[in-house]
């Protein structure tokens, strides 16, 4: 190997590195808003108090039984609601998921341990992961959070669904995608209507949904399609469903990062 080659390896690995440190502050900052269990959290605010304290509670990764002996009188039992209604206002972080999505060039042996080592770091339970000029996705999951994995489905390489199930019936879809280019907007408009009939399909289950995407889609030339009122391209229209089903992406809205 030549000195230019080692030294463009090397520059590779340290630029592969840096975007694994800034991508991950950015994700840590928003982690707990994109990746609650909404579902869950309504739980704990309206269900019967009563109901919470009989049974297991949904931490992230695992499940823990809260189950107590019966009170025989009344008033420890009030005690103990009090107790969880506190918890259900300010909820434990344990009741989050950390999720990550990062593009990688070329799945190297060394960058994949750079990425076993930023899922310990952040604590990351699922890690979506587009490989940057390549055709494949791929969805980590950790072991605790694997075993309530009740489907998995994937789609022309391009695209990978998880479904989860948790006690009391709550269920939550992951959808991982990579889509092709605006060069290729056919395969790409296609690729866009199989995601949208999983997300349809998604809803009709009452499943909780979250999407790891690369969609290869510019958000600011849709924004300015929308506030000029006009027509989108076939494959923007993506953009518009996924907004008119109540999904927004974290990063563009609240961290302004568009590409």
């Amino acid at each position: 190997m030549s000195n230019s080659d080692s030294t463009n390896t090397y520059n590779n690995e340290r630029i592969f590195s840096e975007q694994i440190d800034q991508q991950g502050k950015a994700l840590s900052s928003v982690a707990n808003l994109l990746f609650k269990l909404e579902n869950k959290l309504d739980q704990l605010t309206t269900n019967t108090l009563s109901h919470l304290s009989s049974k297991g509670i949904l931490r992230g990764d695992v499940f823990t039984d809260n189950r107590t002996k019966a009170k025989p009188k009344k008033r420890k039992k009030k005690k103990t609601l009090l107790t969880n209604a506190s918890n259900a206002t300010n909820p434990s972080p344990s009741y989050y998921f950390n999720i990550g999505t990062i593009n990688v060039m070329m799945l190297t042996e060394i960058k994949l341990q750079q990425l076993m080592d930023y899922i310990n770091k952040e604590n990351i339970d699922i890690l979506n992961t587009g490989l940057f000029k390549g055709t494949g996705t791929i969805l980590v999951i950790k072991k605790l959070l694997a075993r309530h994995i009740l489907h998995i489905e994937k789609i022309d390489n391009r695209m990978v669904m998880a479904n989860f199930i948790f006690k009391k019936n709550m269920k939550l879809s992951v959808i991982s995608i990579y889509n092709h280019t605006a060069t290729q907007w056919q395969a790409q408009t296609t690729l866009n209507k199989k995601l949208l009939n999983l997300i349809y399909a998604s809803k009709r289950k009452n499943h909780k949904l979250i999407i790891l995407e690369d969609l290869n889609l510019n958000y600011r030339r849709f924004k300015n399609f929308t506030s000029k009122g006009k027509s989108l391209l076939s494959n923007y229209k993506l953009l518009q469903n996924l907004t008119n089903t109540e999904l927004y992406d974290i990063q563009k809205e609240l961290l302004n990062i568009d590409n």
